[in-house]
């Protein structure tokens, strides 16, 4: 069930992202739809609340790295190429991106006001993601 729901909110936020035109702007597009999907109940008590307490913190990270970390090295690597984000290892930053992505995403499960975390937190990722953009020459 967990790989299930984990491999349609991948599908969803891909789709998502793809929306975009430009394929530089994929990795912003893709890590605020992520962080919309996490407002889903379903995805909440499967993925994020249940899924590392049931299959254990290393199976679920294992699984969570399977389906989110690829999706990542591509679009910050499309970031980068379109210059959007700075030149830089693209793996160290899809691990820190997925690890910002998870707790954003476990701050608004928890939430008392699960709609205004979730608006907190989409604000929050993207000054962080303007905050990889190449200093001005």
């Amino acid at each position: 069930m967990f790989e299930a729901v984990e491999e349609e909110l991948g599908r969803r936020v891909a789709t998502k992202a793809m929306r975009v035109s430009d394929p530089a702007k994929h990795l912003e597009a893709g890590c605020l739809a992520f962080i919309d999907e996490c407002a889903d109940p379903a995805i909440q008590r499967i993925v994020l609340l249940d899924g590392p307490s049931v299959l254990g913190w290393e199976a679920w990270r294992e699984l969570d790295l399977n389906y989110g970390l690829g999706q990542l090295v591509m679009a910050i690597q499309a970031a980068i190429e379109g210059g959007h984000v700075e030149r830089q290892p693209v793996e160290p930053l899809a691990h820190l991106l997925l690890g910002a992505l998870n707790e954003g995403a476990l701050t608004i499960a928890h939430a008392d006001n699960p709609d205004r975390a979730r608006r907190q937190v989409r604000a929050a990722m993207a000054r962080l993601l303007r905050g990889l953009a190449p200093a001005p020459s």
